[in-house]
């Protein structure tokens, strides 16, 4: 009975792990996991943004003279990796690892208007946030309709 109990919880305790998983924005799916056999995938993802706009104050700025309230572009170009890898060595146990970029910011913003052949420095960002992510699945496969799975970050 206690031998039963015992793995019981232990089909049940990684639950808890599943919901914090979902704060994950990438959208990484642990399909690799389920397919036959050995299987691989490398995604890549080239993100060409333009995110511009005006500055705040326009009418203090333009007594100093200043006419140009562009911001030009705030966010630099990114790249984005997902990448999956699963060995299948027994027809009934696979083995998964997933790289993942889940989060990432790359913001680059300098208002430096000239004024009399100048550069005037009035406002300056600069964000880099990046992560990775690896993920080991385990599965198996005790019939051809049941997989079960456990995990580690």
């Amino acid at each position: 009975m206690k031998f039963h109990i015992f793995v019981g919880l232990l089909c049940v305790l990684p639950l808890g792990y599943a919901s914090a998983a979902a704060l994950e924005r990438s959208g990484q799916s642990v399909h690799a996991l389920f397919e036959k056999g050995n299987y691989a995938e490398v995604a890549l993802l080239h993100v060409d943004t333009n995110i511009s706009g005006q500055v705040q104050h326009q009418q203090n700025i333009a007594e100093l003279g200043v006419q140009d309230f562009s911001t030009g572009n705030l966010v630099n170009n990114q790249h984005f990796i997902q990448a999956a890898l699963k060995l299948q060595p027994h027809p009934q146990i696979s083995v998964a690892l997933l790289f993942d970029q889940p989060y990432f910011v790359d913001v680059d913003y300098h208002y430096s208007p000239i004024l009399s052949g100048e550069p005037l420095p009035i406002e300056n960002a600069d964000i880099k946030f990046d992560s990775r992510n690896i993920t080991a699945l385990i599965g198996y496969q005790p019939t051809q309709h049941w997989n079960l799975v456990s995990w580690s970050l």
